[in-house]
């Protein structure tokens, strides 16, 4: 009984594993041995191969050669995988060789023959012959040739070779007829004198002999290679002496009928690509020279892994990780409308403060001292200076309504656009500059408008600007005012310019007008710059960010 070893190894970024399984021929149990880096475990169940892995491959070898010595070979194949078995396979061969009149040797054609022919039926007797063809040229030199059946192809070949009829024509020069250079029909019948005209040679020639040619009537002999030895081989040859006399630069015409079934007694290696996860068996059985099996299969279960993102444990994880982000998202979530919902409480009550903050100081005041100069009016001035008072309590009334217009604007969110704030502080500008004689120029925004603004930003914008335009009414002297609006995002510039002459050298202390201008415009994160030339009036710009 002969035992071999089934050696395993895959590839996985480098690093290399195996493993090696001991199959007797006819195995009751088979034993696992896994090593990586050296280190040898015993496993009872299939050997598992990651799903990482790139290729596996399959070491089969005898470590005491019993196979070349006893005519077998090994088939294998992957269950799932190959649908037949498959084999290592090497090669005999036909060859022509030439020689020129002292027996040398000037050329060769070799004609190698793999695997099983077309005729192969499983056995010599249910085979039958396959013809062959091959045209020739006949080389430099040559006068005589010789031709020879091999199995000395790799010293691992084994394998049977039949080989009848070889024929050997040279065609004719000008009028002259095909002459027959080599015929091995005569001999192969019986009809030669002696067998000395093909001889046999090789390391062990009895592997070489005469035998019966199957499926052919009237029945004749054939040449036989029967190599049964990985360690040596045979041939059957004809002498080069006895070929007819060739001519150089003639062609041949070779003709001979061949059955051949070669294979490998020893090879070590068989590499798959890694199979899909799953169950497979690696089965390997011996077979004599002819593929016909002398023991029972044996055999290595493997399992390729499951990616892991395949595994239960994988898709458990990743759900309660899923899980666990949709908790802290909605924890997040709430925590962060909890928080807008107080930063805009915040901010409503500091708008609402803010509003009856301008009520209680503006328009609380005005209407004070409406009903204090009314009841002055009324018992105090003579009749003759009542209409000027009255006009003065009017000019106040309709300055209180102008405020509470600008306060209702300021708060209103239909107006929270910067289009509309563009078009309200326009209109503001020209309402200013109505009632005097200055002229007044405002041109407008130009470029993209629609950004939200909100209603404190729009608030301190028009108070500053309208504490700007009614600096340059009163104290400029100026006789025009050109007022620029420009939106290049996201900054919206404000220009108000005036010929008039100019800021003082020495700053005027008892107004708080430059103070409130340069609050406001900090209040909404932007920046104010005045630049004065005396005699030439003064330009005050504003930037504030919108977006």
């Amino acid at each position: 009984m002969n035992t071999w070893k089934i050696g395993l190894w895959f590839g996985v970024m480098g690093i290399q594993p195996w493993a090696v399984v001991a199959l007797p021929a006819a195995p009751t149990s088979t034993q696992v041995y896994f090593s990586t880096n050296g280190d040898i475990e015993h496993a009872n169940a299939a050997l598992e191969i990651p799903a990482n892995a790139q290729d596996v491959f399959f070491d089969i070898g005898d470590p005491d050669d019993s196979l070349s010595k006893n005519g077998s070979r090994v088939r294998y194949r992957l269950e799932g995988i190959d649908s037949d078995w498959r084999q290592k396979i090497d090669e005999m061969s036909f060859t022509v060789f030439f020689y020129n009149a002292t027996g040398d040797q000037v050329g060769q054609r070799i004609y190698n023959v793999t695997g099983k022919s077309s005729g192969w039926g499983g056995s010599i007797e249910q085979s039958k012959f396959t013809h062959r063809h091959e045209d020739i040229t006949v080389p430099k030199g040559a006068a005589y040739l010789s031709v020879v059946m091999s199995s000395a192809g790799p010293p691992t070949t084994v394998g049977l070779y039949i080989i009848k009829d070889i024929v050997v024509v040279q065609e004719g020069a000008g009028d002259h007829a095909p002459q027959t250079i080599l015929d091995s029909r005569p001999f192969l019948q019986g009809s030669s004198a002696t067998t000395s005209e093909w001889i046999r040679t090789g390391r062990r020639p009895s592997m070489a002999s005469l035998i019966p040619a199957p499926g052919v009537t009237p029945p004749t002999r054939a040449f036989c290679i029967l190599d049964d030895d990985g360690t040596s081989y045979a041939e059957w040859g004809s002498p080069w002496k006895d070929s007819g006399r060739l001519t150089p630069g003639h062609h041949l015409s070779v003709d001979w009928n061949e059955i051949y079934e070669t294979g490998m007694f020893k090879w070590n290696r068989v590499r798959y690509p890694l199979p899909p996860s799953g169950h497979y068996r690696f089965a390997v059985q011996e077979v004599d020279i002819l593929d016909h099996p002398r023991v029972p299969v044996t055999s290595l279960e493997i399992t390729i892994l499951p990616p892991y993102w395949r595994n239960p444990w994988f898709w458990g994880k990743c759900t309660g990780g899923v899980a666990l982000l949709i908790l802290i998202g909605t924890l997040y979530w709430r925590h962060t409308r909890n928080r807008l919902k107080l930063q805009q409480a915040r901010l409503m009550e500091q708008e609402r403060m803010r509003i009856a903050r301008d009520l209680h100081d503006d328009l609380g005041a005005r209407l004070t001292h409406i009903s204090l100069m009314s009841a002055f009016a009324g018992s105090n001035v003579p009749p003759a200076g009542a209409p000027a008072k009255f006009q003065e309590i009017s000019t106040m009334t309709r300055d209180l309504v102008t405020s509470l217009s600008e306060v209702v604007w300021a708060v209103n969110p239909e107006n929270d656009r910067l289009e509309s704030m563009v078009h309200y502080l326009c209109h503001l500008i020209q309402r200013l500059c109505q009632p005097s004689s200055l002229k007044c120029r405002v041109d407008e925004l130009t470029g993209e408008t629609e950004y939200a603004v909100s209603s404190q930003l729009r608030h301190h914008v028009m108070l500053a600007v309208k504490e700007a335009v009614n600096n340059a009414l009163k104290h400029s002297e100026a006789t025009e005012l050109h007022a620029r609006i420009r939106f290049q995002a996201p900054i919206l510039t404000i220009s108000i310019a005036d010929n008039g002459k100019g800021l003082p050298e020495t700053p005027r202390t008892d107004g708080n007008g430059m103070k409130n201008m340069r609050e406001r415009i900090a209040l909404v994160n932007g920046r104010i710059k005045i630049e004065s030339t005396p005699g030439k009036g003064t330009l005050v710009l504003f930037e504030i960010p919108i977006c």
